[in-house]
């Protein structure tokens, strides 16, 4: 079996530039990035959340390759929170990911921060992002 040529990887990557920044830097900030029960979310809004978390954990100490555990529903905000941990270099940990019986991280050696969801907002939202604000026409 061939594989083929290799595949160029760049050699600094950071994935919050990949699916956030780079929407906005190629014109696309006003476009949808995520839409939860009638909420809508512009990629410029994601960026600037994305930006204020990242922001908000260096204040906080939050240094790279440290771990910060998300206990969050799937909202827009868990997205904002998730980049902008990845966006600083910090490493987001999600609760859903973690078996059960697991010790609080909160709790445990190795976490520089947890991000709890608030208990006023408890929807699920399917898909991965889009906007705090109803849609135009909607």
């Amino acid at each position: 079996m061939n594989a083929g040529a290799p595949i160029p990887f760049p050699d600094e990557f950071n994935a919050a530039a990949y699916f956030i920044d780079r929407h906005v830097q190629e014109e696309r900030s006003d476009k949808i990035a995520i839409e939860c029960e009638g909420l809508c979310v512009t990629y410029r809004q994601l960026y600037e959340g994305v930006n204020r978390v990242g922001n908000g954990l260096r204040k906080l100490g939050v240094r790279i390759e440290e771990r910060v555990f998300l206990l969050l529903l799937d909202t827009p905000e868990f997205a904002a929170i998730f980049f902008g941990a990845i966006k600083i270099g910090a490493i987001p940990v999600q609760s859903s990911v973690l078996p059960s019986r697991t010790i609080p991280p909160s709790a445990g050696p190795g976490v520089a921060a947890t991000m709890p969801t608030s208990g006023a907002r408890r929807r699920r939202c399917s898909t991965a992002s889009r906007r705090w604000a109803a849609p135009p026409g909607r």
